[in-house]
């Protein structure tokens, strides 16, 4: 199994790398090997056949600095997409993916390899997260953490459905609708709420493990841990909201 871990110097905030760090490790669990591959922010190298590629967050600085690198990759990028490899972009390198980034007056271009738009704004948000997988089970809560200083428009697949935490368009909430976050399409997900967010959701870990295993039959439990910190974590949340 090989995985490539995009511009981790510059988009590891949260300590975004544990995603990898807990995905090798069940993934070796269930018998298989896992080589992470990494690409740094000024090097050029051949990206395709990779089953898994993967980018955190970082600073907004330093997201639009990986933007300008990125660009190069686009079409090994949307042909990983159209062959079906796994994608997950957590944090604001969710921003990167869609189709412009308006930051004030100026609009940015962004992958366009989904179909939303990104609007930066003034104030920064901030917030604990708690929601379900878009046509997830209601028994299958997702847990994170959102800080970010934009808003998502135009989504046309979201990835969860939110009972807690700032959804993609603020406007939303606003309206009373529902409060939809994340993207995905195929096998590429991606989604403001770090955590990070196969860290603190064993659900989400095994989801992201049956794809790439192609198969539905991944150990039970190995994460024992991470599966009682998850609980801790949810029923927190689950009496914040009654309260």
């Amino acid at each position: 199994m090989k995985i490539l871990h995009m511009y981790p110097e510059v988009m590891n905030l949260y300590g975004e790398y544990a995603n990898l760090t807990i995905l090798k490790r069940y993934l070796e669990e269930c018998d298989t090997d896992v080589i992470i591959d990494t690409i740094s922010l000024y090097e050029d190298k051949d990206i395709s056949g990779y089953d898994m590629y993967y980018m955190g967050a970082g600073t907004e600085q330093n997201m639009l600095l990986a933007l300008e690198q990125i660009r190069k990759y686009k079409e090994a990028l949307l042909k990983a997409k159209n062959d079906g490899s796994v994608m997950l972009f957590t944090g604001n390198s969710m921003d990167m993916l869609g189709q412009s980034i308006l930051n004030g007056d100026e609009k940015v271009k962004a992958l366009g390899l989904m179909e939303y738009e990104t609007i930066m704004l003034e104030n920064r948000l901030i917030q604990d997260v708690v929601g379900h997988e878009n046509n997830g089970r209601e028994e299958d809560y997702i847990v994170g953490f959102v800080n970010k200083c934009s808003k998502t428009v135009g989504v046309k697949i979201p990835w969860f459905r939110l009972m807690l935490g700032f959804g993609n368009d603020l406007e939303d909430e606003k309206n009373g609708l529902e409060q939809w976050e994340g993207a995905c399409d195929i096998n590429m997900f991606c989604t403001h709420i770090t955590g990070p967010l196969l860290v603190k959701n064993p659900y989400l870990l095994k989801k992201i493990a049956t794809l790439l295993l192609k198969s539905d039959e991944v150990i039970a439990s190995p994460i024992i841990e991470q599966e009682l910190s998850f609980e801790v974590t949810l029923n927190a949340l689950l009496n914040r909201l009654k309260g």
